[in-house]
């Protein structure tokens, strides 16, 4: 990808199903999420996220 292919990246809304969390330790945690098909991630990549609370 290009780098403003990137930058758009970063504005395409996506919603995501919790599955579970973990405590790593006192202050970590790790999140456990299911994927879109045509979500893909490069090991270094970082990403936005807001967590909006739906029933």
């Amino acid at each position: 990808m290009s780098f403003f292919q990137d930058a758009l990246a970063v504005f395409k809304k996506r919603d995501l199903l919790f599955l579970e969390s973990y405590k790593e330790s006192e202050d970590v945690y790790t999140f456990l999420f299911e994927k879109e098909n045509d979500l893909s991630w490069i090991a270094g990549q970082h990403g936005l996220f807001t967590i909006s609370h739906k029933k």
